[in-house]
């Protein structure tokens, strides 16, 4: 393995271990000397004289592995972006497409490799290492991104979701429930569970209905906490139907009228996580539906079809959902037989008028 040996080196001791040294400079200018002894074979030292060198950056970029630079990349991505639940998703996917290359320089990562892989790889994979060589040619340890010209498989699924009859069952059966107005926001507004979840009554304005979206709430081992909303344009208003609105109110005022807390609570003052709502919807789903069941995110589904089955346009229900621009909505949404029965019925209103 080739390294920089004036900034690292390799010995072997008397008692048969490896003594690593590293020179690193410091912020005053001057240089530092770090140690380590590893027991097992030159290789096994060497490895970890590549892996201190790359840690401190100063690993001569045709040395570097994938694997080194994903975790440089991490370190910088998380410092970027501090969203910990979406952020823990995005590695978790840089981990599974780093582990296809085991041991690969990046210097061996060519664009005829990359394309072949691409290929086969799911969309959201590809995009995420595409995203680290953008970050890793900023810093100059490619000259390219091989995965530039890469076009990834497109097999996004359509979004399962509930039949109207099934979705009237499900309002009747969480009445009463403890997440019954996370259920309600959901279905009859489009949110995103954890945007439920973050809301309080405070945020809904029961005069004209308006609800404002601009947060979520996540909770992991005994910690909750809020992120940003998934992105910029999920910051929006969402207009209530009366009759939800009617419903809101009436538990809103079960818990006192001036009652500002959360919407949904295991207690007052204790928000309830995501996992323990997801528990919740599964207790009273599943008997209810049986082979029908489907997880709670199909409510959202459901709305955005109900939506978009009832004629409300494209482009409102992208921005009720929190999307960036219609494509996403219409791809994810729009079945043919609705588009084609619409603009027949388009047809049909313009001649027969």
């Amino acid at each position: 393995m080739k390294m920089r040996r004036s900034l690292g080196s390799v010995t072997k001791k008397p008692s048969g271990a490896w003594l690593v040294r590293v020179t690193l400079p410091s912020l005053d200018g001057t240089q530092r000397r770090v140690s380590k002894t590893v027991r097992g074979s030159k290789r096994d030292a060497e490895k970890v004289l590549a892996d201190m060198l790359a840690q401190s950056g100063q690993l001569a970029a045709e040395d570097l592995t994938l694997a080194q630079f994903a975790g440089q990349y991490r370190e910088w991505h998380d410092r970027e972006y501090p969203r910990r639940d979406a952020m823990a998703h995005f590695h978790r996917e840089l981990a599974r497409a780093v582990a296809d290359f085991p041991g690969y320089k990046l210097s061996q990562l060519t664009p005829q490799l990359m394309e072949t892989w691409g290929a086969s790889a799911p969309e959201y994979k590809v995009n995420v290492l595409k995203a680290a060589f953008n970050k890793a040619v900023d810093w100059r340890l490619m000259e390219r991104n091989p995965l530039a010209a890469v076009k990834p498989h497109r097999a996004r699924p359509k979004k399962q979701r509930f039949s109207a009859a099934d979705a009237a069952l499900i309002v009747d059966a969480f009445r009463g429930a403890v997440i019954e107005p996370v259920v309600l926001l959901m279905l009859m507004c489009g949110m995103r569970r954890e945007e439920a979840l973050a809301m309080d009554w405070a945020r809904i304005d029961f005069k004209t209905g308006l609800a404002r979206i601009d947060r979520s709430w996540h909770y992991e081992s005994g910690e909750g906490w809020f992120e940003a909303t998934k992105n910029a344009s999920s910051v929006r208003m969402v207009t209530i139907d009366p009759a939800t609105l009617s419903r809101l109110d009436e538990i809103r005022r079960a818990g006192g009228v001036v009652r500002v807390g959360a919407v949904a609570e295991i207690r007052p003052g204790v928000r309830i996580p995501p996992s323990t709502c997801a528990d919740h919807w599964a207790a009273v789903a599943k008997p209810l539906l049986g082979k029908r069941y489907l997880p709670m995110k199909s409510l959202r589904h459901t709305h955005a079809s109900l939506c978009l089955e009832a004629g409300v346009p494209m482009e409102a229900i992208a921005k009720r959902l929190g999307h960036a621009s219609t494509r996403l909505t219409e791809s994810t949404y729009a079945e043919a037989p609705q588009i084609e029965a619409g603009c027949a019925e388009a047809m049909t209103r313009t001649f027969t008028a």
